[in-house]
């Protein structure tokens, strides 16, 4: 799976407009990891902090980053912040408990079907996903089955097509296939929308939706009158299938020829389509917004890797060990629970031989008493909780076999 990631994304950090847009409760943030947060996003993280405390949340179930993730898409309205983290909190437990590989049997029939697909990489290494209307068979196929499928594309994006601090957002291309508008499944479009705003909040750079019928046009071009700016901005409703734009930050041979790239258009589309480089356009140096530092390239790169307990081969190691040795047949029977990250590096972690299930706690060596972790990542951003006083320091010394320092 680290095949998907190019070498050059651990080079590549975003800067300026790149990171975040506007300020205060305006601004438009594109990166949350490894990038400094203004005065403004921490000041309104703290009161939300004391906000969760007099909710009665006294340990707070995300990371800093989450947190401010979810105050931007509510416009820091703190009463919304916490409506909007519990529902993706408890949407995620019942939806991807085990990330994607959760969904994969409702969706193993949809992946090849064209509805929904991934499409190569812009310029700065963010993935191009394909919403296709024109394939939705709502004879066969529901809302929800089509949800499903969008909620495994956009987590499996996340998940092995991203990288914190370097990549966090996808593009969009949504093609509405010339239908008109009373033809349009527009409740199935509805859906799929609230998902991808309720649960995958900040990842959109743009939307180019094209073979859009003329009467949306029409609409979006009164409605987007009162409708703030910074939404304007990555919404582009076109008649024709060709957004010229893409040309601004795309090779050409990262897209589809319908789409006006050079790519031939997809007839398979699982697994992704990812094309080799170059990335950059063709008025673009290649590598120019590179960093030298060919040291840090390599740490970010090996911090990425995090370790996982599998249950049914009850063993500790590195989750892309287990997911490539691992047959896709056999994994529905495996619970995997990060339960170590970049954080805690230097710590080691034991699991007792008795706590084998999946509500089993991890033991910090040299504590007494148990920590309890979240079924989450931090490549999805929903962090462990982390229960551990200052008076907690681990042994150096190994205290059984399924003991690892990480």
């Amino acid at each position: 799976m680290e095949t998907f990631i190019p070498d050059e994304v651990h080079r590549y950090w975003p800067t300026g407009d790149k990171v975040y847009k506007g300020s205060n409760k305006s601004i438009v943030r594109y990166i949350f990891y490894g990038i400094e947060f203004t005065d403004f996003e921490l000041e309104k993280l703290e009161e939300f902090k004391k906000y969760l405390k007099l909710q009665g949340i006294l340990t707070v179930p995300l990371s800093s980053e989450e947190l401010i993730r979810t105050l931007i898409g509510c416009k820091f309205n703190y009463k919304k912040s916490f409506d909007a983290m519990n529902s993706a909190i408890a949407w995620r437990r019942e939806t991807l408990p085990n990330s994607y590989d959760s969904l994969y049997p409702k969706v193993i029939s949809l992946l090849n079907s064209g509805a929904i697909y991934i499409h190569g990489r812009d310029h700065r290494y963010r993935p191009l996903i394909v919403l296709n209307a024109g394939n939705l068979d709502l004879e066969k196929y529901s809302s929800e089955d089509y949800c499903n499928l969008l909620c495994f594309i956009l987590e499996y994006t996340v998940q092995n097509l991203m990288v914190p601090g370097h990549v966090e957002n996808w593009i969009i291309i949504t093609d509405l296939n010339k239908q008109s508008l009373h033809k349009l499944p527009m409740n199935e479009l509805k859906s799929i929308i609230k998902t991808l705003q309720d649960n995958f909040r900040c990842r959109m750079i743009v939307n180019y939706i094209v073979n859009a019928p003329r009467t949306l046009k029409f609409i979006w071009t009164v409605l987007k009158g009162f409708i703030e700016q910074h939404t304007v901005e990555k919404i582009r409703i076109l008649q024709e299938s060709i957004p010229l734009e893409m040309k601004t930050h795309f090779a050409l041979h990262q897209y589809e020829i319908k789409y006006g790239g050079t790519a031939p258009n997809a007839t398979q589309f699982w697994p992704p389509i990812l094309p080799q480089e170059p990335y950059e356009t063709e008025h673009e140096v290649k590598g120019a917004h590179l960093s030298n530092n060919n040291s840090i390239a390599v740490e970010e790169k090996e911090k990425h890797e995090e370790i996982f307990f599998s249950c049914a081969r009850n063993s500790l190691e590195s989750f892309y060990s287990f997911a490539e040795n691992l047959e896709y047949a056999n994994r529905g029977t495996v619970y995997t629970d990060a339960i170590a990250h970049e954080e805690r590096l230097s710590k080691k972690i034991c699991i007792p031989s008795s706590n084998t299930g999946p509500e089993a706690d991890t033991i910090l060596i040299g504590s007494n008493r148990p920590i309890k972790y979240e079924k989450q990542n931090s490549v999805s951003g929903y962090m462990m909780i982390n229960d551990i006083s200052s008076s907690d320091k681990p042994r150096k010394k190994k205290c059984c076999e399924r003991c690892i320092v990480v």
